[in-house]
Order: structure tokens, then sequence, then C-alpha cells
């Protein structure tokens, strides 16, 4: 996506007159529909957008490195493998399009966006599908690895990519928060703090090998528990974001 905070001046002035309270009809008289709700924002709604396309864009390239290592991760039948994570990594970039259709949109059409259910509808299930994609990762990850010999760097690539999806996907916990539900998704606070503890969690797990020295990264490599927290982790992304995917009742 290649819409990084380029709101307008006419975006900014029409949102501070959002968010002083500008009553809905007359928003409904700019966009020619009633809004859903007089408090949504162009900056806001776009700084979602944003962190769903980053977390897309992540999740593509986790599965990059999880191509580049090959053989490496020791896999079994992994031509077949490859194929399963080469197809998930292309509808990820298919998805791409429908987030760029929003890079050169007008003010008016973002108010039009905004003002009706669409926008939520596409937010959550783009998360869901990123989610649900995540899934499909996770259960070809569930197999028995055989990492014996796989390089430092290759193996080192894999856990950053992981890492990258983590920060993404807490970025976009927090900007759906910040957004609340007058855009259409549940902030339930005990769904969100409990998908901020998995991904602490999950940082920590990542975090660990950093200071390693490269014979103990060799050992880790080789052990089980490289390739259980990785897999461990996918799965744990996998739910958080399927469940940051719960539309608003009501």
């Amino acid at each position: 996506m290649k819409l990084k905070q380029t709101v307008s001046l006419s975006a900014a002035v029409l949102t501070a007159s959002l968010a002083m309270g500008m009553p809905a009809a007359a928003v409904a008289q700019q966009t020619g529909q009633q809004a859903e709700s007089s408090v949504r924002t162009i900056a806001v709604g776009h700084n979602v957008v944003d962190a769903v396309d980053d977390t897309r864009e992540t999740t593509a390239d986790f599965i990059g490195a999880l191509l580049e290592a090959e053989e490496g991760l020791g896999l079994g039948n992994w031509k077949q493998q490859e194929q399963r994570l080469k197809q998930i990594e292309q509808e990820l970039q298919q998805m791409e399009v429908v987030l760029d259709e929003k890079a050169e949109a007008t003010d008016q059409e973002w108010f039009d966006w905004l003002g009706g259910p669409d926008y939520s509808v596409t937010v959550t299930q783009q998360v869901a599908s990123i989610g649900s994609h995540l899934e499909q990762v996770s259960n070809i990850l569930a197999e028995n690895w055989q990492t014996e010999g796989i390089q430092v760097l290759i193996g080192n690539n894999v856990l950053e990519q992981l890492r990258d999806l983590g920060e993404t996907t807490e970025d976009l916990l927090n900007a759906m928060e910040n957004a609340g539900d007058d855009y259409g998704w549940s902030t339930d606070q005990k769904r969100f703090q409990d998908a901020r503890n998995k991904l602490s969690k999950m940082s920590d797990d990542l975090d660990k090998p950093m200071d390693m020295s490269d014979a103990d990264w060799r050992n880790y490599l080789d052990s089980d528990e490289y390739h259980v927290v990785i897999h461990d982790n996918v799965a744990t992304l996998a739910e958080v974001l399927k469940n940051l995917a719960t539309r608003k009742q009501g």
C-alpha cells in the first residue's frame, strides 16, 4: 500500500470538524448518505487500513523466509509444502489490490466508505483472511522438522520475519483498539488484553536467541525448541488476528 500518512489538508479540516461533533446530517449532506457515526475520521480510518496492509505484507515476508529456507527446514514432502506456501503467498499479494484502492481515494470517497457498513466489513474480512492464511501455515509447520545443518543466517531470518510480523500485528491491535467500536468492530477489553498478553509472550520467546553465541545458535537450530517456537507463535498470531476480526453487534 503506497499511501503512508498522506491525509490531505481538506481531509484534516473535515477530520477536525467531525472530531468537534459535526452533526451526522451535515456529513450526510456532503457524502450523499447518512453516516453510521459522526466520530469516524479519515485519519483514523486510514491508520487502521494501513496497519492491516502492513500485517499482510509482513505475513507474506515471513512466508518468503520459509520458502528461502527450502529443504533446510526439514519438512517432510517439501515440494508439496512449497506449493502450498507459494499459493498462500500469492493470495496475500492479491489482497493488496483491495487495500491499495484507497491509496488514490479522494476525501469524498473516504467519507462515502466510512459512512456505510462496507468499511468495517472490508477491514474485518481482510484481518480474518490474514488469520486464516496463518492458520494454514501453522498446519504446514505442525509436521516434524529436521533442521540439523540449516544455515544460521537462514534460520535467524525466519525468526526475524516472524518477529516483524508480531510487531505489525501488535500495531494493528493498537490501531483497531484506538479507533474503537465506532468503526464497526468489537473492541471487547478482555479479548484485546488477552491478545496483548499473547503477543508479549511471543516477543519474549523470539527475543531469547538474540544474544546467543554462534555455538548456542547451532544447538538451538538443531533442537526441537526452534521449530516449536515458530509453529506455536504462528498459531498464536492466527488466533489473535481471527479474534480481532469480530464485528460489532447491533
